[in-house]
């Protein structure tokens, strides 16, 4: 095997391409046709990725984090490799980033403006998480797209199985204040250049509702206490 990269450049002459044999250009239609096949694959083996399967076998065995269970511990450290891993293939982060990613990182860019020090990473994600989790229930609860229904309902037991880990995670807030709260799930929308809920949502004009609706049920179902509350001693 041999390692290489991507084209960084492409040059086609047309007229040369116009004088191919008729079968190669029929050949190239082809490879384009089966694009419908695999991205149809893609959606039968999205709910079956690696990714989920690290995420499930993670958060059942967090129960036990607090114990220092050596196989929790080894679940959360595979999970996270394995995470690592599928972006490595995709050559994106976008099979583990997206809108929790998105609103945790603006929080944390906010408080490097600000001058502070950021906060632990997992724990904005973690934050992001019960954010967005939010918002896809009432998206769900409320909208009128049958497709996008279909895609949200199958995700509803793995955000049951969230909301019960968190009571006994409780994982805890470094956001609590509603401001800004709603400012970084407002800039998040444009933290990468990815399509994600957010947009969706600011495309219908609904964005603004829906992070000030979240932060109410991020804090009502969520919120276990501040990470300085929790850990007061944290070096940061």
């Amino acid at each position: 095997m041999y390692n290489c990269s991507i084209a960084r450049h492409i040059i086609i002459d047309l007229s040369v391409n116009e004088q191919a044999p008729y079968p190669l250009l029929l050949a190239g239609v082809g490879d384009i046709l089966g694009k419908y096949v695999a991205i149809l694959d893609w959606e039968i083996s999205r709910d079956r990725n690696m990714v989920l399967q690290a995420t499930a076998q993670c958060v059942e065995a967090s129960k036990n984090l607090e114990r220092r269970d050596p196989a929790a511990i080894r679940a959360a450290s595979e999970g996270l490799i394995l995470s690592g891993e599928c972006i490595a293939f995709c050559g994106s982060s976008r099979p583990a980033s997206g809108t929790e990613h998105m609103i945790a990182q603006t929080w944390e860019v906010m408080d490097v403006e600000e001058g502070k020090v950021p906060n632990l990473h997992g724990i904005e994600v973690g934050e992001g998480t019960f954010t967005a989790v939010e918002i896809f229930r009432r998206l769900y609860r409320e909208t009128d797209d049958a497709h996008l229904k279909a895609l949200i309902e199958k995700y509803l037991p793995a955000f049951d199985r969230l909301e019960a880990l968190q009571k006994t995670l409780k994982l805890p807030f470094t956001v609590t204040e509603k401001q800004r709260f709603v400012e970084g799930v407002l800039r998040g929308r444009t933290f990468r250049d990815r399509y994600t809920v957010l947009q969706y949502l600011y495309d219908l004009g609904k964005l603004e509702d829906y992070a000030e609706s979240a932060y109410k049920a991020v804090m009502e179902k969520h919120f276990f206490g501040t990470f300085k509350e929790r850990f007061p001693d944290w070096r940061a």
